[in-house]
């Protein structure tokens, strides 16, 4: 997390501008909070997974399972728009679609165009709180579950 903040606040202010992007203290802020809601609910995803799991290759496994569809069909590779209506809907249906968004819509705020197909940034906050609450009520009920 401090690397994704430094990167973003002090080792890369130059490459944002070169692409038409003004990073303020504000969006700084706003990015740092959305990346640690993503951050949260992704790891409470793996401790969902990992928590009765014996092996690390197995984990490993069903996380590759899981995460790569999800972050290729998170509208951070092609936009949602542009995709057939059966992928489009599984993108919706994607948490980390909105997670997505808000980064964009976030970079975007000034220049509301260049984040045309993604939801209102209240949407996309709103989806990624309630992801990661899910996340951390999934796992703590597995891990306070008594073991069979």
């Amino acid at each position: 997390m401090r690397s994704v903040t430094f990167g973003l606040c002090i080792g890369r202010p130059g490459a944002a501008a070169t692409v038409g992007i003004s990073l303020t203290w504000t969006k700084v802020a706003g990015l740092t909070g959305v990346l640690f809601l993503v951050a949260f609910a992704l790891t409470g995803v793996g401790f969902l997974i990992a928590w009765r799991l014996d092996s690390t290759q197995g984990f490993h496994a069903i996380m590759n399972l899981l995460l790569m569809p999800m972050w290729l069909l998170s509208g951070s590779f092609f936009p949602a728009s542009g995709a057939p209506a059966f992928i489009r809907a599984i993108i919706y249906a994607n948490p980390l679609t909105y997670g997505v968004g808000a980064i964009r819509r976030l970079l975007y705020l000034e220049h509301p165009g260049g984040a045309l197909d993604v939801p209102s940034l209240s949407v996309c906050v709103a989806v990624s709180v309630l992801f990661g609450l899910a996340a951390f009520g999934a796992t703590t009920y597995v891990a306070t579950r008594p073991a069979r």
